[in-house]
């Protein structure tokens, strides 16, 4: 590859060829005919018989191959897959397969929901399912990182931009992304100073690091994840109207736990189970823990159903789990016929129950084909009817569209 090291990068060169030291693992950005591309170089001198140096050896590697690499072995991998979703409702499940057919596009995804409904989980899955899963998954809390800080964990800084800024500079999620995913979390509790950054990075697909000089190029497939009412913050100037919509091109909405009770019992007992599997045992659950449990509003969703199971484990050494083990606010606010109202679901029939769960299947290939529909139509107006594209972007072949077209 023709290229030129860039003026401010000579003085090591020159300090290899003049001082003959080697240097090791230096970032440097180079102007080559495929455009501005970041590398981590070193070089070594090489003496001539006559004790001086003409020439040295210097050796390249793509940046984004090291930060690919890093990512292998590092914290940058997303380990959750569709199958690690546990759920039995019916809403969710079409849930799972419309994020399935979502996962090989490059759009924008937006996920709402409440604190503790598995965002992150659903991107990791999204991510793993797609035609990235090779490349990293990066997370950012935009919610987490101090106000003055964002701008540099998301672009990252160049050498001397601010004082106690690292030598060589440090990239940014965006670079350690490419070829990848960035999943930005909280995304509505971002400044709306950093919301302009923003959406320039995500038009251009080019990041410039604080002080440095050089746009690099990225390629990264962008999901944001909020529990708040992101139309509603942009309605009250609280967040950019066009980075709402160039984020909002794919939308997912995960409904709390407390619109999903078949899921509570189901997932109670796959806690418990992960937990009897760490302390080798076996433990008995009352009828009326379960209907308590169904009842109660779960305000903080799966997490907080998760961290009942661990205390009531850990507040009861035995094998049994009963009323006294429950934690108090979920006695409080459960209505005390809970328990009436589980005896008289245990008490139905085989038949009844087989029935029911026929219903359930009926419901759920009623509501995935109305979801696959809506989405359908959504994308068919968004490209102004371009059967291309809308297959390209739901990952299906324009035949498979056709058909569910006609459908």
């Amino acid at each position: 590859m023709k290229g030129m090291i860039v003026k401010e990068n000579t003085n090591i060169i020159k300090k290899m060829l003049d001082g003959r030291k080697s240097f090791q693992d230096e970032e440097m950005i180079l102007q080559t005919s495929e455009g501005i591309l970041s590398f981590l170089v070193s070089g070594t001198p090489i003496v001539a018989e006559n004790n001086e140096v003409h020439s040295g050896v210097i050796i390249l590697r793509f940046m984004k191959d090291v930060h690919r690499l890093i990512s292998r072995f590092g914290s940058y991998q997303a380990s959750i897959r569709f199958e690690d979703i546990i759920t039995n409702d019916p809403i969710m499940l079409a849930l799972v397969e419309n994020a399935k057919s979502t996962a090989s596009s490059m759009s924008n995804l937006l996920i709402e929901g409440e604190s503790g409904t598995g965002k992150e989980l659903f991107a990791q899955a999204i991510h793993n399912y797609g035609t990235r899963r090779k490349g990293p998954f990066v997370p950012i809390n935009c919610g987490a990182i101090p106000r003055e800080l964002i701008s540099s964990e998301l672009f990252g800084y160049a050498e001397g931009a601010f004082s106690g800024a690292k030598k060589g500079g440090s990239p940014g999620k965006f670079e350690l992304a490419s070829g990848g995913t960035l999943f930005l979390d909280e995304i509505g509790d971002m400044p709306l100073e950093q919301q302009t950054s923003l959406l320039r990075v995500i038009q251009e697909r080019m990041v410039t690091r604080i002080g440095g000089h050089h746009a690099i190029p990225v390629d990264v497939r962008i999901i944001c994840a909020t529990n708040k009412d992101l139309h509603a913050e942009m309605e009250a100037g609280n967040f950019r109207r066009d980075l709402y919509y160039r984020m909002n091109v794919i939308n997912i909405k995960i409904p709390p736990l407390r619109k999903r009770p078949s899921d509570v019992t189901l997932l109670f007992n796959h806690f418990l189970e992960m937990s009897d599997k760490s302390r080798k045992k076996t433990t008995q659950v009352s009828d009326a823990v379960y209907s308590y449990l169904v009842q109660y509003n779960w305000p903080g969703n799966v997490r907080e159903l998760q961290n009942v199971v661990e205390r009531m484990v850990h507040a009861n050494p035995g094998t049994y789990l009963g009323l006294e083990h429950l934690p108090p606010e979920i006695i409080k606010a459960t209505p005390p016929v809970a328990a009436q109202n589980l005896n008289n679901v245990s008490s139905r029939s085989d038949e009844n129950i087989t029935i029911d769960l026929k219903k359930t299947r009926t419901l759920y290939r009623q509501r995935m084909d109305e979801v696959q529909k809506r989405l359908i139509i959504e994308l068919l107006e968004r490209h102004h009817g371009n059967i291309s594209q809308v297959a390209k972007e739901l990952g299906i072949s324009r035949i498979t569209l056709y058909k569910k077209i006609r459908k």
